[in-house]
């Protein structure tokens, strides 16, 4: 058991300190870090359109017509390479994406509230985290850099904060067996 346990806390402290240095990276170096993931996004897309044109090749087509394997695959491979060759592009206009989205979203939202007959308290209830979610919209929209900085700021100090944990509760279950060592030497 013990063996176990120090492997096992062995392995986690090695990813523990991999994790560490990825979030100081999204932490002091964020735009560089979301251009580096942009980039795997695009191979990521380029891939799943290699696999959509496989599909298309093996799969019997004789009178399927709704087969879009073809169109899907030729289409993730265009995207995929776009946003490969293209990150910077892809993240300037990422708040604004992002940011419309969120406003059509709540503003769907808001139609169908105002649609539901009955329940008064529910409408309200939709209708204001719409409004909600509307203003994050806004928000997201209006201030360009600093939204699409602050994500992987946060996501880095997450990880930061999580994994020093899982460091100190390392160190306290190392401590606990050489104290129960000692306890069982001494029966």
């Amino acid at each position: 058991m013990e063996k176990f346990i120090k492997n096992y806390w062995k392995n986690s402290m090695i990813s523990s300190i991999l994790i560490i240095l990825v979030s100081l990276i999204l932490m002091l170096k964020p735009m560089e870090a979301l251009y580096v993931a942009t980039i795997f996004f695009g191979v990521s897309i380029f891939m799943v359109g290699i696999g959509h044109i496989i599909a298309f090749i093996f799969s019997e087509q004789e009178g399927d017509v709704f087969n879009f394997e073809f169109l899907e695959g030729v289409l993730c491979i265009f995207f995929g390479l776009l946003i490969a060759y293209n990150p910077s592009k892809v993240l300037s206009g990422i708040n604004s994406i992002i940011g419309m989205w969120i406003i059509i979203n709540s503003l769907i939202r808001i139609q169908i509230a105002l649609n539901i007959s009955g329940d008064t308290k529910k409408q309200m209830w939709i209708i204001g985290l719409s409004l909600l979610s509307f203003i994050f919209g806004i928000t997201i929209l209006s201030n360009v850099a600093g939204i699409v900085t602050a994500i992987p700021f946060l996501i880095g100090s997450f990880l930061l904060y999580t994994e020093v944990i899982n460091i100190v509760e390392y160190i306290c279950i190392i401590k606990d067996m050489k104290l129960i060592k000692k306890a069982v030497k001494k029966k």
